[in-house]
């Protein structure tokens, strides 16, 4: 018999961090039907769970510096030392790649969240590493997601990773990607942040804030 995976807690929720990410948003229909799906996360879910708020859904491309990570001085300021070169980097990626789209079809449940997740198309896993190339401190590049997800919960408590079968009515869920945002995150999950960039497939339109 499978053991039954068990929850975490996420010990940096709501925590004050400093990283940089590039991320995909949710359209407003994404927006309700993700909604729908964390309410329906009630009913299945025996352990008490952190939903993440509707303003702060999105779908990672690429973290440039990590709220986990740990350098030798504050990520803001070598942000601020690096944000030309690598904005510049982005843009690169970006402006050679045509708009996608990603398509959730499963609501997966692990042992950290709970998350909607689309196959990886060719393009991004392409700008994906193009970036990640690119991006460099101290012989430290940042690591390319291999997955494509939207994260809708965390637990707030140890116990049994809920059964999500009967939960992804509303799926599959498209959300067309022809822009991007860069922000800088001040509070994990992204409950706190600045955004300080923006990036259209194929007609980049970059804002060039280093601070």
């Amino acid at each position: 018999m499978r053991k039954q995976v068990q929850a975490k807690t996420d010990p940096l929720w709501e925590r004050p961090c400093q990283a940089i990410q590039l991320q995909a948003l949710p359209t407003q229909d994404n927006l309700v039907k993700l909604q729908s799906l964390q309410n329906r996360l009630d009913h299945v879910t025996p352990i008490k769970l952190l939903k993440i708020p509707v303003h702060s859904l999105h779908c990672t491309i690429l973290t440039l510096l990590h709220p986990a990570q740990t350098l030798d001085r504050p990520k803001f300021d070598i942000w601020n030392e690096h944000a030309k070169d690598w904005t510049a980097a982005i843009s690169d990626a970006v402006s050679a790649a045509a708009p996608f789209s990603l398509h959730f079809r499963r609501a997966v449940a692990s042992e950290m969240a709970i998350f909607v997740q689309a196959d990886v198309p060719p393009v991004l896993q392409r700008i994906r590493s193009e970036m990640a190339q690119a991006i460099e401190y101290r012989g430290q590049h940042p690591k390319a997601p291999d997955i494509a997800h939207i994260t809708i919960a965390r637990y707030s408590e140890v116990g049994s990773v809920p059964d999500l079968q009967g939960v992804a009515e509303g799926l599959p869920l498209t959300l067309p990607v022809e822009r991007l945002r860069l922000i800088k995150e001040t509070v994990y999950p992204t409950l706190d942040h600045q955004e300080i960039g923006q990036f259209s497939l194929l007609d980049v339109e970059v804002g060039r804030q280093a601070c």
